[in-house]
C-alpha cells in the first residue's frame, strides 16, 4: 500500500493538522524568534505547507503521476474577501497557468454558477443575502473534486454601514488615489492588519496597525491596479482598489 508519511513539530488541539505560517518578519510576533517562510530568500504564501500536502494527496489518489519531486505546488485562490460596505464577496487569486477559467461555487458545490478567467486576478460576487457560504473552486477541464476554500461569511453590517453609519470603517480615508509615490491610511480607531495585493493576488505589503494614521510606501511598484485590504480585531473586513501612476 502507498502511503505518505508527514512529521510536525506539535499537534494542534491534540490532533493532525497544518497551521498556516507567517510569510515574512513582518507578519510574525514581535517577541521570541520565528522562522518565516522567506527565510531562505523566497516568497512563499502563508498556506504553502497545506498546498504541499494537498498536492501529495492528489498523488496518493492517482491524479498526479508519481515522480521523485512534486515540483511546486499550484497556485490557488490567496484570499476571499467578505464585503463590509456592500455585501460583496471578492476573490483574489494568481494566474493558473495551465486552467483556462475557473468556476466558483458558494452553496457547497452543488452549483457553480460563477466562472472567471484564470488570469483575470479579481472577481466580485455581489448583493449577496446575509449568511454563511460554503466556498469551492474547480478547474472547468478537470473532472476530479472541486478545491473547498472554506466558509466565507457575509454580515449584516453590509445592510447596516451605509445607512445607519455604523460602520468601524466609516472614519477611514485613503488618500491620495490615484498615487504616485505612497497615500496614507488616516482614520484607523483600534488595531487594523492592513495588506496590499497586485491583482494576480500577490501579497505586496502587510502591516498591523500602531496608531490611527499610516504612509504606505508604493515607489517601487509598478503603474496600474491594487488591492488594499482593512480589517479590525473582529474579523470585520474592508476592500479598496487603489491606482498607481507615475
Amino acid at each position: 500500500m502507498e502511503s505518505f508519511y508527514f512529521a510536525m513539530f506539535d499537534e494542534v488541539d491534540e490532533s493532525t493538522a497544518f497551521f498556516k505560517t507567517s510569510e515574512n518578519d513582518q507578519q510574525s510576533p514581535a517577541q521570541q524568534f520565528w522562522l518565516d517562510l522567506d527565510i531562505d530568500g523566497y516568497d512563499l504564501p502563508s498556506d504553502w505547507y497545506l498546498r504541499c500536502a494537498g498536492k501529495a494527496a492528489e498523488t496518493l489518489r492517482g491524479n498526479i503521476p508519481l515522480s521523485e519531486s512534486l515540483g511546486t505546488p499550484d497556485e490557488g485562490i490567496m484570499t476571499i474577501l467578505p464585503g463590509v460596505d456592500d455585501c460583496t464577496m471578492t476573490f483574489i487569486f494568481p494566474n493558473h497557468e495551465d486552467v483556462s477559467i475557473l468556476e466558483i461555487s458558494i452553496d457547497g458545490g452543488a452549483t457553480f454558477p460563477y466562472s472567471v478567467a484564470s488570469d483575470a486576478g479579481v472577481f466580485e460576487v455581489s448583493d449577496l443575502p446575509v449568511g454563511d457560504y460554503d466556498v469551492y473552486v474547480r478547474d472547468i477541464n478537470y473532472t476530479g473534486d472541486p478545491v473547498p476554500m472554506g466558509q466565507v461569511s457575509i454580515s449584516s453590517a453590509c445592510l447596516n454601514s451605509s445607512v445607519e453609519g455604523n460602520s468601524v470603517f466609516e472614519s477611514i480615508q485613503v488618500y491620495p488615489n490615484p498615487a504616485k509615490s505612497e497615500f496614507r491610511i488616516d482614520g484607523l480607531d483600534g488595531t487594523f492588519e492592513v495588506a496590499l495585493f497586485d491583482l494576480m493576488g500577490n501579497k505586496l505589503r502587510a502591516f498591523r496597525s500602531g496608531g490611527p494614521n499610516m504612509v504606505i510606501d508604493i515607489s517601487d511598484l509598478p503603474e496600474g491596479l491594487y488591492i488594499l485590504s482593512l480589517e479590525d480585531n473582529k474579523s470585520n473586513r474592508h476592500i479598496q482598489k487603489i491606482t498607481k501612476i507615475f
